[in-house]
Order: structure tokens, then sequence, then C-alpha cells
């Protein structure tokens, strides 16, 4: 069934993550991440039992299907060129290898095994969206607010955000959707840290561009 065109519209942030504007998406329209996805055509049941709902959403970050690109164009008003352009796809063949059928990384290269690493002010200034570069190995150090970026939540002591992030909650931008206890599921109660109080690590920028003290 093509997806209808949804009553709110939400353009992306430049250099946004997918998965980060999605979840931003579902927050404003007060819906479960599984509900938008369903609503914009994505898949929410595993592709060798189509009868199964899926508990955690695929890592669309990584990738977009064509066909899964058209159908979020057709409710959301956004070409599939700047879709794919919120995917790791963007980086494919220069900072990491993408197999787009698996939504995989070959993470040998530039791209994170799991979560993804943030600066706690770029996320209370965008009001909790995350860039995409952050998913890349290579983004350790915030310039704009001059420090290392952070790895893991301050309460969990997890990797703040992982590939796929539950469908049976209403996203909560800017804090921590790790799952608790142990609980599985796509209603498992979420950690929910407030990560845009995170403790960062200053550096010294104009330092390190100077050189060693004589």
């Amino acid at each position: 069934m093509p997806a209808r065109t949804l009553p709110l519209r939400l353009d992306p942030l430049p250099d946004e993550a997918l998965g980060s504007w999605l979840e931003t998406y579902a927050h404003r329209l007060q819906a479960t991440l599984g509900d938008l996805a369903i609503a914009l055509g994505l898949p929410t049941t595993d592709r060798e039992h189509p009868s199964r709902m899926l508990a955690h959403a695929p890592d669309w970050t990584v990738s977009l299907h064509t066909s899964e690109a058209a159908s979020i164009a057709a409710a959301c008003g956004i070409s599939p060129a700047a879709l794919h352009s919120l995917t790791l796809t963007r980086f494919d063949g220069r900072a990491v290898h993408v197999d787009t059928e698996r939504r995989r990384v070959r993470y040998r290269l530039w791209a994170r095994t799991e979560g993804s690493r943030f600066c706690p002010s770029c996320l209370h200034e965008s009001d909790g969206r995350w860039p995409l570069n952050w998913r890349l190995s290579w983004s350790f150090a915030c310039p704009i607010h001059q420090c290392l970026l952070v790895d893991t939540c301050p309460r969990c002591d997890r990797p703040a955000r992982t590939a796929g992030v539950a469908l049976g909650f209403v996203p909560h931008p800017g804090h921590c959707a790790r799952s608790i206890g142990g609980a599985r599921g796509r209603e498992a109660a979420r950690c929910g840290a407030d990560l845009t109080a995170a403790p960062a690590l200053a550096l010294s920028f104009a330092r390190a561009c100077d050189g060693p003290a004589t």
C-alpha cells in the first residue's frame, strides 16, 4: 500500500543521520517509531517470518532501499536523493563499504560497531538531533564546543545510541533509549537519561594548533 502524506512536515537538519530524523519525526507526532515506520511504508516485520513483528528498527541510517526512499519521499515531500544523503551510503567506497541489502557496514574501516559518540552541547542546541558523521570512528571531538565526544550514557554506561531503536515507544530526542534491567521487546522500559547533561572532557584546540610550549 502506498504511503499517505503525513499531516506534519519536518525537514532534516543539514548532515543529520536518518535515524535521528525519523525519531524526531515520531516524537513530534507523538507516535511510536513503529507506527511512523508503518505510515512511511518502512518494514516492521521479520523478512524471513513476515508474521513476526520486529522489536527493533532496522538500521536505516546505514542504508535505505530504493523503494523505501520512494515511499518516504511520497509521504514527507523530501526527495529520495536527500534521504539517501542522510545514510552511510554517502561515504560508501571512501570511508566505509556498505552492504545495502543487509544494511551492514564493514566496521574494520571507519564506521563504529555500535552506538554513536556525541557532543552534549550540540545535542542541547539541536533539540536532541544527531549528525551522521558521529557514526564514523574518526569523529572524536567537537570543534564548536572544544570537547571530546562522549562515548557512553552517563547513567547506564552503555553506548548511547544503538543500531536498532525499539519500535514500541515514542522516542525522546536527546535522551538515552537503551533498555534497562535486561528488559527486551518493543515496549521494554528505557534508561531515559538526559544526554545533553552528560559531562564532556574539554580540549584546548588553540594550544594544539600553536604546538608545544617552548
